[in-house]
């Protein structure tokens, strides 16, 4: 039960281990592009300063426009940076807890750490031995073909302990 549970838990972490990392690689190709953007608006502006007016008239206007856009895409840069480094760090996070998960997970499947099988296997017995109990005291309480790996034996013996109101 605890290894099912630790399985989806590690399974639910390297979904969102993959999810994080294809959000980084899709903020990388964003900043890749916004900086080629940058660089391309930056180029123009180099360009554009210093070429001597050929029969291109560039406005204050204009030359403001791509100004404000320059600082735009310089913006945007920026923030995807920090966005970028934001996944980087809840990745870390999430392999770090990952690692755990699995250090977990490899301690189950140990063969020092039996623990789990150990404890299935005397509770199976203590079920039986529980279920020879009740037959030596109500002799007409059919158990052959009970499974001890379920709780019958356990609702029966609770129904027993309730009927002569042990439990009270």
């Amino acid at each position: 039960e605890e290894l099912k549970r630790t399985t989806e838990k590690l399974e639910r972490v390297l979904a969102e281990r993959n999810l994080f990392q294809q959000k980084v690689e899709e903020l990388e190709q964003e900043k890749n592009h916004w900086h080629s953007e940058y660089k391309k608006a930056q180029h123009e502006l180099v360009t554009y300063s210093t070429q001597e007016t050929e029969g291109i008239y560039w406005s204050k206007k204009h030359m403001g426009y791509r100004q404000a856009e320059f600082q735009i895409l310089k913006a945007e840069l920026e923030r995807t940076k920090e966005e970028k480094q934001e996944l980087k760090e809840k990745l870390k996070e999430t392999e770090s807890h990952l690692e755990v998960l699995q250090k977990a997970q490899v301690s189950f499947r140990n063969p020092e750490g039996d623990d789990l099988e150990r404890a299935l296997a005397r509770l199976t017995r203590l079920r039986v031995h529980v279920s020879y109990l009740l037959t030596s005291v109500l002799p007409h309480l059919e158990l052959r073909e009970i499974g001890y790996d379920s709780e019958q034996v356990d609702g029966i013996l609770y129904t027993v302990l309730e009927a002569n109101h042990i439990l009270d």
